[in-house]
């Protein structure tokens, strides 16, 4: 846990912290009633004399099932709750290592307003979701995939993405990786669609090196001279920077026109 608020943490707050985001507490009163009903789409294949039976069986065991035992001290509940009711603070995961994070809501919400008026980002007149909503439609509804598919792909939810930040605390000043949540927007699905057929594509190039350990496999019988300089170069927001008209001939040339429209409309 790391606390970069200016805010001081108490002893319970940061042994609760440090159990790191994933940590589930245990829940007060069982939800028998949801468990219940979620387990239909499990027995689905089984006839109708068999799912009631099923559903009977497991609603009895569930009923006489007892909540376990609380795994945070009292002290430590209070500490969360109180943790949930501060406005002035943000606990976040970190951009890499898996660290948890605590930043002052207002140094967040500034470091955010500064990508999205100096990044990428620009205001629009109007909500274009409805719209893209409709392209998307269209393009699946006159595309050669087949029908199963076209069901899978065409979106139901007008979701807007969401945009957040994640702190890298490996860098001077904390900057923020700016993240876009597109789970449940139009282009969710299409983008899944894409991504597995580009997946195999990656790493056919002479310039793409997976990670590190790939990168020192490379040049492990490298001789290198006393005056030879290793030089690495990083580009900021890489991902907003790629010129899409490119990127979409390149797609392309390597896959089919289809398949570019489709990324198109995802990016």
């Amino acid at each position: 846990m790391v606390n970069l608020s200016s805010q001081e943490l108490g002893p319970e707050v940061i042994s609760v912290l440090n159990k790191g985001l994933g940590f589930a507490v245990t829940l007060k009163n069982i939800p028998v009633e949801n468990i219940i009903c979620s387990i239909g789409d499990g027995i689905n294949n089984l006839s109708l004399k068999d799912k009631e039976t099923l559903r009977q069986e497991f609603s009895l065991i569930m009923r006489k099932s007892k909540t376990p035992k609380s795994n945070l001290r009292k002290e430590e509940l209070l500490a969360l709750k109180a943790l949930r009711n501060n406005d002035k603070i943000l606990v976040l995961n970190t951009d890499k290592g898996g660290a948890t994070v605590i930043l002052d809501k207002e140094d967040y919400v500034c470091k955010m307003n500064e990508h999205l008026a100096y990044g990428s980002c620009k205001n629009l007149s109007k909500n274009p979701i409805s719209k893209i909503m409709r392209e998307v439609k269209k393009i699946i509804s006159k595309s050669n995939l087949e029908e199963k598919l076209k069901k899978k792909l065409t979106p139901s939810c007008e979701t807007i993405p969401r945009f957040y930040g994640l702190p890298k605390i490996h860098k001077e000043g904390v900057p923020l990786r700016p993240i876009v949540n597109t789970i449940g927007s139009p282009t969710s699905e299409l983008t899944k669609y894409v991504s597995k057929i580009l997946r195999p594509l990656v790493g056919n190039t002479d310039s793409f090196i997976k990670d590190s350990h790939d990168f020192v496999k490379l040049i492990r019988n490298e001789r290198m001279n006393q005056d030879d300089i290793l030089v690495s170069f990083d580009v900021v927001s890489l991902f907003t920077k790629i010129p899409l008209d490119e990127a979409i001939q390149v797609i392309n040339d390597v896959t089919d026109p289809q398949t570019a429209r489709l990324a198109e409309i995802c990016l």
